[in-house]
């Protein structure tokens, strides 16, 4: 039944293979170091007396180049603070953050933190786009779990405008390797002009790999574990991950998925992961010093370009042997929702006379693609639906998932432990597959998207909204409402300058006194008691 889940992949794979390379000839694989994205610091921080502190960063979108080609001209891209990958930031639960991205690039963005229940204003709306010349301040919660996300443009992924984001919460210590041994690998798939070595809009499948902007690079490791943050930032493909030493798989534990840590470490050859999903893997290398291993992708796997993405170099001394204990069996202790006995809705993602559409509708239709209305709070069972044979990987903005079937023909798949042990914010949907997804609408109100995170299927038009609609005598107060993600009040302006000393004392205190992320369990417990069975108030 395993193999089932991945038959689609592998149809799928067998669709790229037609595909005709146009792609240079790169003879310096495994040659170039893994380069690590860098760390971004803030710039300022405002400490009220009442309430979390907030930190205050700020990220230029700008064109850079970079020599990707040996002996081609360097090729032109557009990314955070001219770097690609962006700045990771690294957040901790309880800080809050707001990141003021300012666009000198060359078209209008519009900045998506991936993962993170925000407000709807400062979600990433598609619509709310930032001129070139202006700039958008985003408030930032961090008030969940431990996690991996990302931070990205929701059109120009293709040219560089992806970084991680990594939040941390001190009390989920589970004695995993850090620092030096904590190590992001973004995974994409490129096409680039044959002659100029220039990227190609993604109008079809990559014939490349890089890895945290790098063609095919090489990491330098010690005999020891490994924690790497995978995250699938290509436009188009689906990557089935095996590692290799020599002609024989390695088995390594899969301990975080999208929404932080599982229940319990998964042991696997095999990871899919497909474009927006992260997962966080340990990896031994205590067995193989001297020795080399490959990251490779399985469905391509004779492939010489697309069946490698990296080489792993291990050598022979441990420098430092802090977290490098045995991965305990069990993590985070997951409370799974209960399952309300019917579906809410079904989403059908198809293209329609050559239109990517979900239920027949398209993001540009105003009036029509609010898909539906969940009463906040509420939990409810969605059922995607994959109506072509093109792998669909769905992205639901606000909510943390839980994957609870799939079928293709009405015939059950076996759902991987991998996926099974965790939450979600995005999940594939495969070939013909019908895949039903739980979560709770919470903990805001408003306007929130959700999308297909193939960039080509996205930019034409496979988005759509839901609603998540206000209560009536709801119990609770709230200073400020969130409802509209295009609200004038935090719309993008022009860019003439950051001052901080304007910065600490009017902008961050005047986002603190919004109260929109000062009382997170407050607002949960009040939201579970307006739902619980008996409540009269929901009738007034």
């Amino acid at each position: 039944m395993a193999r089932l889940f991945l038959s689609s992949c592998f149809i799928y794979g067998a669709m790229l293979i037609g595909k005709a390379s146009g792609s240079p000839a790169y003879l310096n694989k495994f040659s170039v170091a893994l380069p690590i994205p860098q760390l971004l610091s803030p710039l300022t921080t405002y400490t009220p007396y009442h309430g979390n502190p907030v930190d205050f960063y700020e990220i230029t979108i700008t064109p850079f180049t970079k020599q990707l080609w040996p002996g081609l001209a360097a090729t032109s891209l557009v990314g955070y603070n001219g770097i690609y990958p962006g700045p990771t930031i690294k957040a901790t639960k309880g800080r809050e953050i707001v990141v003021r991205f300012i666009n000198e690039g060359d078209s209008a963005a519009s900045v998506h933190l991936h993962g993170s229940a925000t407000v709807s204003p400062f979600d990433g709306w598609a619509a709310d786009t930032i001129a070139i010349g202006q700039y958008k301040d985003y408030y930032y919660p961090n008030f969940q779990n431990s996690r991996t996300l990302w931070y990205h443009d929701h059109a120009h992924l293709q040219t560089g405008q992806a970084g991680m984001y990594i939040l941390d919460d001190p009390s989920e210590d589970y004695g995993l390797p850090t620092g030096n041994y904590d190590i992001p690998l973004i995974l994409a798939s490129k096409q680039y002009n044959n002659t100029t070595g220039a990227v190609l809009p993604p109008t079809s499948f990559g014939d490349t790999i890089e890895v945290n902007g790098q063609l095919w690079p090489f990491l330098s490791v010690e005999p020891r574990k490994y924690r790497f943050r995978i995250l699938n930032g290509a436009a188009t493909r689906t990557f089935q991950l095996q590692l290799y030493v020599g002609n024989t798989t390695v088995p390594f534990k899969v301990v975080a998925a999208d929404s932080g840590y599982m229940t319990g470490p998964v042991s696997t050859t095999l990871l899919v992961i497909s474009m927006g999903e992260r997962y966080e893997i340990i990896v031994d290398f205590a067995k193989y010093a001297g020795q080399t291993l490959k990251l490779r992708n399985l469905d391509l796997l004779t492939s010489e370009t697309l069946g490698q993405a990296m080489q792993f170099v291990v050598g022979s001394d441990v420098t430092d042997n802090t977290n490098n204990g045995d991965v305990p069996s069990s993590l985070r202790n997951i409370t799974f929702l209960e399952q309300p006995s019917n579906s809410a809705k079904s989403f059908t993602f198809a293209r329609t006379n050559g239109v990517f559409t979900i239920n027949n509708e398209t993001f540009s239709d105003v009036n029509n693609r609010v898909l539906q209305n969940v009463p906040r709070g509420t939990t409810q069972i969605w059922t995607l639906i994959n109506a072509g044979n093109i792998v669909h990987p769905v992205h639901v903005h606000l909510v943390e998932m839980q994957i609870i079937s799939r079928t293709i023909g009405g015939v059950a798949q076996t759902i991987p432990a991998y996926e099974a042990a965790a939450l979600k914010d995005t999940a594939i949907l495969n070939a013909q597959e019908t895949v039903e997804v739980l979560a709770k609408y919470a903990p805001w109100d408003g306007l929130y998207m959700f999308h297909c995170h193939n960039l080509v299927h996205e930019d034409n038009e496979m988005m759509a909204v839901f609603n998540v609609t206000a209560l009536t005598n709801f119990n609770y107060t709230e200073k400020t409402r969130f409802l509209d993600p295009e609200d004038d009040r935090w719309a993008p302006e022009t860019y003439t300058g950051t001052n901080l000393t304007e910065i600490i004392d009017v902008t961050l205190p005047a986002f603190k006194d919004l109260k929109a992320y000062d009382d997170i369990d407050g607002l949960m417990k009040a939201l579970d008691a307006y739902h619980r069975p008996g409540n009269l108030s929901r009738s007034g």
